[in-house]
């Protein structure tokens, strides 16, 4: 008679935890390969491409972005850094496995850096929606 107090209470913990684990994945589209979630934000001082995707696909987004940047920034899983591209321009760059920030200044950058900036943003889109 003790040990059923003791059992309820690791079966109660175990439902708990498998509940809050399942929660987790879904949130963030890993458990039904849910579609990816895509903010741009484009104001007067900056522009912010955000995106949320399955973790499968962080790989490839990676090789994608060193490829279309000629950077290797994008070596690990984890990036939080400042990036100064080959033209000179400065990207603030967030990336973990299932999600990628990528902030432009617009007064520390160029036109036409902006413009590489959004074209870039926008081939991600695509990438990400097939």
């Amino acid at each position: 008679m003790k040990k059923l107090p003791i059992i309820v209470l690791v079966l109660v913990i175990s439902v708990i935890g498998f509940f809050g684990f399942v929660a987790y994945r879904v949130s963030h589209g890993e458990l039904f390969r849910s579609g990816s979630s895509i903010r741009v934000y484009d104001n007067d001082s900056k522009y912010e491409f955000n995106a949320r995707y399955p973790s499968d696909l962080t790989e490839k987004l990676q090789r994608f972005l060193d490829a279309r940047l000629r950077t290797k920034f994008f070596t690990t899983d984890h990036i939080d850094e400042d990036l100064t591209l080959d033209d000179s321009t400065r990207i603030l760059v967030w990336n973990s496995p299932g999600k990628i920030v990528i902030r432009l200044s617009k007064w520390e950058n160029s036109t036409q850096s902006c413009t590489r900036i959004r074209q870039l943003a926008e081939e991600l889109r695509y990438r990400l929606s097939e």
